[in-house]
């Protein structure tokens, strides 16, 4: 029964692209459970045994799991490699603490690999729920400058910097290419922005001439749509030579919508992107806060 009620939440409901990142990695521990059930319903040791049993068992998985993921793909999901993975951790761990071989030593050692394995992937979503929690309890910051990967929460050409700070402190330089579009990408952030009344942001621009950035804000009901222009919050930003600050209220932010209020519960991306840059430029963001 429990197969039944899980197998086609492969493929119908769970989170999407736009889902938050402790929801992706929690979700995603149902291939284990999944397959862990199968193994241990079926119970493939009736028949095999040996490597025969590892092999064989290993093999259907793996064709099943790939089947899944084109499935997947034709469809709205996203396809993920690691679910390949995941798939196989959940039926190694069956096996593994099933009846023991012939030979203790070798089972003994495939628990081992086989628990190692599974604790990896709890680990991974508890890293995962950690975060969640720092990012939390940073507010009213929106991102931690002090973070040594910025990757782990920017999407584009960003780089934890020590220019134009304080001694000790850091700034998140961002690179803007030539080209049509060129910028950064705020994804994993703090969605309730309810209880504050602005956000501000701070640069500085280490050049003589001035740069243009676009500040872009969008919340979860945009990204499920159409993406429409008129459906986010988009304000141009001239970053002249030296220190700026620029506040923006949240009251303006979520009235940008045409035809509807931006849900400030639910924020889902914040933007900065160049457009037509004739030449590369370099650009530091030195706080990002809501007030």
């Amino acid at each position: 029964m429990a197969l039944l009620v899980i197998a086609p939440l492969f493929f119908i409901g769970g989170p999407d692209w736009a889902s938050s990142p402790l929801v992706k990695a929690t979700w995603n521990l149902g291939h284990i459970l999944f397959f862990g059930l199968a193994v241990a319903l079926i119970r493939p040791r009736r028949w095999l045994q040996g490597w025969r049993l590892w092999l064989t068992v290993s093999v259907i998985v793996l064709g099943l799991g790939m089947a899944i993921e084109l499935v997947q793909g034709a469809g709205s999901r996203e396809l993920d490699s690691h679910d390949l993975l995941r798939n196989l951790i959940g039926a190694w761990a069956v096996l593994a603490w099933q009846k023991p071989a012939a030979k203790p030593l070798g089972h003994w050692l495939l628990r081992g690999l086989a628990t190692l394995l599974l604790l990896t992937e709890l680990g991974l979503v508890t890293e995962v729920a950690i975060q969640q929690v720092r990012i939390e309890r940073q507010m009213p910051q929106l991102y931690d400058f002090s973070a040594p990967d910025p990757s782990d929460y920017w999407s584009g050409n960003a780089y934890a910097s020590d220019r134009h700070v304080a001694e000790g402190e850091q700034s998140l330089a961002l690179n803007l290419d030539p080209g049509a579009y060129s910028g950064v990408w705020l994804e994993n952030l703090a969605w309730d922005w309810r209880g504050y009344e602005s956000l501000s942001l701070t640069f500085h621009n280490p050049e003589q001439t001035p740069v243009r950035l676009t500040l872009r804000v969008n919340d979860v009901t945009h990204d499920r749509g159409d993406n429409a222009h008129y459906d986010r919050f988009n304000h141009s930003l001239t970053i002249r030579p030296g220190r700026h600050e620029f506040s923006f209220a949240l009251q303006r932010i979520a009235q940008a919508p045409r035809d509807r209020t931006m849900d400030m519960a639910h924020v889902r991306r914040l933007g900065l992107f160049a457009t037509g840059l004739e030449e590369s430029r370099t650009v530091y963001l030195l706080e990002l806060t809501l007030e």
